[in-house]
């Protein structure tokens, strides 16, 4: 049986921000530091000609912009909105950008952290009422984490600061709107216990005027931990992942270790009361391991992604019922797609598209943008080279009038000195 570590590459496979004290925190990528897995340093190639692809900004081509956004975009009435977790001037702590269809970047926000704002936001933002919110995952009074507001013009506004425990710490997902109510997740934090000193992370409501409340607190073991992604709401009852976690699993297998700690992850439902239930927990190698997206809803029927696990260890497209009943759609590595670690997906008239962080070949690569029937058919859309194109999508993508537009952590012109990951990109793609 294979194990899985819980720390991969340069980025880190705990998600972006650290999720355990051994993956040392959110960094910006170095001169020397490893690739991501599977990749050799990019080459700079030509984008791809063989797929409808095309790369609308570069990241880092002036002065104060931005670098490196792991989060989507934000369709809102046809201009795309994003974050980047670092680049935007003095500090690096990241932005608030907006970019149009054709490619026009500007930069709204640049975040300077302290305690009067946040720093590194790697999830992406929502609209109520016309104005945006987010996350970032470090800064604020305590310089564990935020809430924000954000007007397309760019006047941003922090709304909370989160503390640690029992209220949370190092949000990573972005936030969904319930009522008029919003809801999120921070990856620590909460009620500390012999697990997490440092809390497992917690479930929150906050107003959009700025008043928090803790739904749940996570407790570790088989109650799961480290809910990274963001929440759904199905009929009024919240349902997500957490990375780590789940039911008791035997000494040895896949995702055990010696104080029980972590686990494979768990698909769990919650209401905006605070009943949480653990719906499923992954383990064994025909089963995910680590789900690292957020779930979506298609007919019913819940779909998600774990980033590793399935029949050849590379991560799988899974279904789950709101009972809890859960299969493997597909597994990566099965096929001739060569892709890891896939991430979120996002439904588009039936057929499901997400975007793999690694893989492409067999030998490595820079991830990809893959799409997959409901029954479980799965065709490669691009593979990234890590030049010019792009390479590592981390975020969601969006759709809008018949493109999919999304973000890349690296690749793009090499401009961005001090990271080999170069700076990433804007991209469209037809699909």
């Amino acid at each position: 049986m294979k194990s899985f570590p819980l720390c991969r590459d340069a980025i880190g496979f705990c998600g972006v921000v650290a999720l355990l004290a051994a993956c040392g925190g959110l960094r910006e990528p170095q001169d020397g530091m490893p690739p991501p897995a599977g990749g050799a340093m990019p080459q700079i190639l030509a984008p791809s000609t063989t797929t409808p692809y095309q790369v609308l900004h570069n990241f880092g081509d002036v002065p104060g912009d931005g670098k490196n956004p792991y989060a989507g975009l934000l369709d809102l009435q046809g201009t795309l909105y994003g974050t980047t977790a670092y680049g935007g001037g003095e500090g690096h702590l990241g932005t608030v950008y907006s970019v149009s269809t054709d490619g026009t970047e500007k930069v709204l926000h640049r975040f300077h952290g302290g305690a009067t704002d946040g720093a590194n936001p790697v999830a992406a933002l929502i609209a109520v009422n016309g104005t945006m919110y987010g996350t970032t995952s470090a800064g604020g009074s305590a310089g564990l984490g935020t809430v924000f507001s954000v007007t397309t013009d760019g006047s941003e506004t922090i709304l909370y600061s989160f503390k640690g425990q029992p209220d949370g710490s190092t949000p990573q997902a972005p936030l969904i709107d319930v009522n008029g109510m919003l809801y999120g997740t921070t990856s620590e934090g909460g009620t500390s216990g012999s697990v997490c000193t440092r809390g497992c992370g917690t479930v929150f409501s906050i107003t959009p005027s700025g008043s928090e409340n803790l739904v749940y607190s996570f407790k570790g073991g088989s109650n799961g931990l480290q809910p990274v992604s963001g929440l759904l709401n199905v009929g009024g009852v919240l349902y997500g992942t957490t990375l780590s976690g789940g039911e008791t699993i035997t000494s040895g297998s896949d995702c055990s270790n010696s104080t029980d700690q972590f686990g494979c992850g768990t698909v769990f439902r919650v209401t905006t009361a605070g009943e949480q239930k653990v719906l499923h927990s992954f383990d064994t190698a025909t089963d995910g391991a680590f789900p690292e997206g957020a779930l979506i809803e298609v007919k019913g029927t819940l779909f998600g992604t774990t980033a590793l696990g399935g029949a050849d260890i590379l991560g799988t497209v899974f279904t789950i019922t709101t009972n809890g009943k859960e299969r493997v759609l597909y597994s990566f590595g099965q096929g001739s797609d060569g892709l890891s670690r896939p991430l979120n997906l996002v439904d588009v008239h039936g057929t499901l598209y997400g975007t793999a962080y690694s893989g492409g070949t067999r030998s490595g690569g820079f991830g990809g943008i893959y799409g997959i029937t409901t029954s479980g058919t799965l065709s490669t859309l691009h593979l990234f080279t890590g030049g010019l194109d792009g390479g590592n999508p981390f975020g969601a993508l969006a759709y809008m009038n018949g493109r999919l537009y999304g973000t890349t952590v690296g690749g793009g012109t090499p401009r961005c000195r001090g990271s080999y990951l170069n700076c990433g990109t804007v991209f469209a793609l037809t699909p």
